[in-house]
């Protein structure tokens, strides 16, 4: 017996049925739209019609379902769990009331499974409308999808908005082990994903925070933890992989955070992974500074736990705004304003990366990694970077094409640029700022104009004082720097007000790069 072909979709349907999915943009409205849709293409509002999404730990769970109640069981669930992972349409009988089946079809966008829409109907009526059910579901996977994402977006650039607050709370927190809570706290709620922080450092202990699994899950990845053991820093993300893809199924995300990782088992959107690692960053940095302070007060050490704690601030501030502007960057087409945007990102990422060496020198425990370098060259990109706010014509620069030394470019760099954005800060507006750049004998020097400063950290001078706002940390940076280079800082007065002078020694051609 042949059976007859089935009739046309109908184009008024599926009409109505776009523009409805079309003008849907959150996560439930999409869910109880389907459900009507879904209906309407049967053309039986009787239908039994259930949607099941996987929660943030992969399990299949109803979402909404609107009709008679169908008796489930394990036999169904496994019906569920075929037709999510292999991406095909599972149909079988029902033996009451006669002539009903039970479709399963899944949800699929772009290559992904986003859930399935289970429907209970006669199976006459179910094969006559196989061709308008499969648009329609296509069309609900796409738009579940789609609101799903948004709202992952949402909620992640919610959490970098939270994480310029994060730094403080996290150097609050007194302990690694309570810092890796709060960090841990904040990417869940924003994530809505189960992740874990594992404290990979030796001699730590058993230190795991595991959010968002179950009670027999969360006690598996606490123990698959503690196997991967203490690796070493490069070693920490491929260990705590291996340990962790028997226990979930799957590769979750990692991220290194310092001494720890954060390991995500699920989804992350773009944003999300923006959040992940602006998180993950504060996290590392507030476990390298609680470390410090913890020992340098065992080793009854100096420390400015001032300008400790005013480093790790910083690092909030940057992080999110860095992270902010990597996800306009990637979301916006290229253009003019998109060249301004990674110009400012690659000098946020250049002060963020100074977090730590400014802990050091707070503690007095500064390294350099000096090699021979162009002067001239440092000089221009602190200037350069000091321009992004100031203007290209603020600064005017005197001096050879080249001058080599033996140095820290990346310290030195941070040096000069504190010393020019000071002296533009005290400068009126329109006046450039002038540094030079020469030598004398074996010495090296760079000079510019302020009107009057004092290092201690903190301190500003009293132009900046009237004009802007700030933590006075830049000179102390310079100074310290400078010292470290075996240099010198000094304050020449002038008619204006006084003219800062940096002068380094000239290593000797050929010397090797040491690591202090």
């Amino acid at each position: 017996m042949t059976r007859a072909p089935a009739p046309p979709v109908p184009e008024d349907v599926l009409r109505r049925i776009s523009h409805g999915f079309a003008s849907t943009t959150d996560p439930g409205e999409a869910v109880s739209a389907t459900i009507g849709w879904v209906r309407e293409a049967l053309g039986d509002p009787r239908a039994t019609v259930c949607i099941v999404l996987p929660d943030p730990a992969g399990r299949l769970r109803q979402a909404a379902v609107v009709g008679r109640k169908v008796r489930g069981g394990r036999l169904r669930s496994s019906r569920r769990r075929k037709a999510f992972e292999t991406k095909r349409t599972v149909r079988v009988d029902i033996g009451q009331p006669p002539g009903q089946a039970l479709q399963i079809s899944p949800l699929v966008s772009r290559g992904e499974a986003v859930g399935v829409v289970e429907v209970v109907a006669s199976r006459a009526r179910l094969e006559e409308r196989v061709e308008v059910l499969k648009a329609v579901v296509s069309l609900a996977a796409a738009t579940i999808r789609n609101a799903r994402d948004r709202r992952d977006a949402e909620r992640a650039l919610s959490g970098l908005g939270a994480s310029v607050g994060l730094a403080s709370e996290l150097l609050r927190a007194g302990s690694r082990q309570r810092a890796m809570r709060v960090a841990a706290e904040l990417s869940y709620e924003h994530l809505r994903v189960p992740l874990a922080c594992w404290l990979t450092a030796a001699g730590e202990g058993d230190v795991a925070i595991v959010r968002g699994f179950g009670a027999r899950k969360r006690a598996e990845v606490r123990q698959a933890l503690r196997s991967a053991g203490s690796p070493s820093p490069g070693r920490a993300v491929a260990s705590v992989r291996r340990a962790l893809v028997p226990v979930l199924g799957f590769e979750p995300v990692i991220v290194r955070a310092g001494d720890a990782v954060v390991a995500v088992a699920g989804e992350v959107s773009e944003a999300g992974m923006l959040l992940l690692k602006t998180v993950a960053g504060l996290l590392g940095d507030a476990l390298r500074t609680i470390g410090v302070v913890t020992e340098a007060r065992a080793k009854s050490e100096g420390l400015d736990l001032g300008i400790a704690l005013t480093a790790h601030e910083l690092r909030g501030p940057l992080l999110g705004a860095r992270a902010a502007i990597a996800h306009l960057v990637a979301v916006n087409d290229h253009d003019a304003s998109t060249e301004l945007l990674l110009r400012t990102k690659a000098e946020l990422d250049g002060l963020a990366s100074l977090v730590d060496p400014l802990l050091r020198w707070a503690a007095g425990t500064g390294r350099l990694h000096k090699r021979e370098t162009d002067l001239v060259k440092i000089v221009r990109e602190a200037i350069a970077s000091c321009e992004l706010l100031a203007g290209d014509e603020a600064v005017t620069l005197f001096g050879p094409e080249a001058m080599e030394i033996y140095a820290d470019p990346k310290q030195l760099r941070t040096a000069v640029a504190n010393l020019v954005r000071n002296a533009l800060e005290s400068s009126p507006d329109g006046v450039p700022v002038i540094v030079e750049v020469g030598r004398a004998h074996d010495v090296a020097w760079v000079s510019s104009e302020e009107r009057e400063l004092i290092f201690d950290a903190f301190a500003r001078g009293r132009a900046s004082v009237r004009s802007r706002s700030g933590t006075g940390l830049g000179l102390f940076i310079t100074r310290r720097v400078v010292e470290a280079h075996d240099g010198t800082v000094r304050v020449l007065p002038t008619e204006i007000g006084a003219t800062f002078r940096l002068e380094l020694p000239i290593a000797e051609r050929g010397r090797q790069p040491s690591a202090s």
